[in-house]
């Protein structure tokens, strides 16, 4: 029995052992991390400070270019009359409606060209002003005009016959009495050999003897 209580005295003196700690003095339980100071910079972009390519290059803006282009010769068709000379018509100016030996009338014509190649195709039109009728319609082929020298030619005496069968009504069936004193429009369209076409027009003042 004393050898019982003795044990149990003993046991009693050096107690329970102290709880378990964490880690020893000083140590960091914490899981370890990586070390992140040395990564690199995922961040970093495309250095854009000095583009070499905008993609919005211009023209050039600076002064126009305003020297005149030589187009070459001025082409002119000037619509005249005559019987024995060439003769330049004016606005309004009197044209004779002539009457013919074979009991028909016509008109004269005249012509004059600058800077074009003959021969000539002349179409000779005449138009009634204030109704648009077509009067006369008339060609003349590879036609030589007199030559002046100066690179213009002219021409005079082409007849241009009168029909005035769409402006008949009742007694009223000549030209003298369809026309005299009405305003009409004397046209010419020259084709020269070199295939240049150039036109002209003059409004004159029909009337009969």
């Amino acid at each position: 029995m004393s050898v019982v209580l003795l044990a149990l005295a003993l046991f009693g003196c050096t107690g329970s052992p102290d709880k378990v700690k964490s880690g020893p003095s000083g140590f960091d339980s914490r899981p370890d991390t990586e070390d992140t100071e040395d990564t690199q910079d995922t961040q970093d972009t495309e250095d854009t400070a000095s583009p070499t390519d905008s993609g919005t290059d211009t023209a050039d803006t600076g002064p126009l270019d305003t020297a005149v282009v030589d187009t070459g010769p001025f082409v002119t068709v000037e619509v005249g009359t005559g019987e024995f000379a060439y003769v330049p018509l004016a606005p309004n100016d009197p044209i004779e409606i002539i009457a013919g030996p074979q009991g028909g009338y016509h008109f004269l014509g005249g012509l004059r060209v600058c800077n074009m190649t003959p021969p000539f195709d002349i179409h000779f039109q005449v138009v009634d002003s204030a109704t648009g009728t077509l009067v006369t319609d008339l060609y003349y082929w590879q036609w030589m005009l007199i030559d002046e020298g100066n690179g213009c030619r002219n021409t005079y005496n082409l007849f241009g016959y009168i029909n005035v069968i769409l402006l008949a009504y009742g007694d009223q069936d000549t030209p003298p009495e369809l026309l005299d004193g009405n305003l009409v429009e004397m046209r010419m369209e020259v084709t020269d050999t070199m295939g240049l076409v150039e036109s002209g027009a003059v409004e004159v003042a029909a009337w009969s003897q």
